[in-house]
């Protein structure tokens, strides 16, 4: 499901309450769509809450209870993505000095979201 509300004016939406679910999946967001000049700059927050059929499990459940930010920005027609690892970060060290998982979760998410993620990464120009 998908639901969200925008509020408009001179020709910006701006959003603070997108709400998606699926089978595995949460996502929340927030942020602006310019109309007249069109351009996005919005911030999704994803959370893992179950393994996707085929998914490198390590991957997953690394990702499992852990909100990953990403800021999507850019022109409509050439939109790029930046996953804000060091909150994670801070998430998983935070869990580990209170007995939780830890870093070695940043390590195996860094090397599955790029696959997760299709469009262009900020910084280095690479496309899926």
């Amino acid at each position: 499901s998908l639901t969200a509300s925008a509020q408009i004016h001179n020709g910006i939406a701006n959003s603070k309450d997108l709400q998606a679910t699926s089978r595995g999946l949460k996502i929340a967001g927030s942020g602006r769509l310019d109309l007249v000049k069109e351009e996005l700059d919005y911030v999704l927050r994803a959370q893992m809450t179950a393994s996707p059929l085929g998914a490198d499990r390590r991957v997953v459940n690394a990702l499992l209870g852990y909100t990953v930010p990403i800021q999507i920005a850019g022109p409509l027609d050439s939109l790029s993505y930046r996953v804000e690892w060091a909150a994670v970060a801070t998430d998983a060290l935070t869990r580990g000095a209170l007995g939780g998982v830890g870093a070695p979760v940043v390590e195996e998410v860094v090397k599955g979201i790029g696959g997760l993620l299709g469009g262009k990464k900020q910084g280095d120009g690479a496309q899926k």
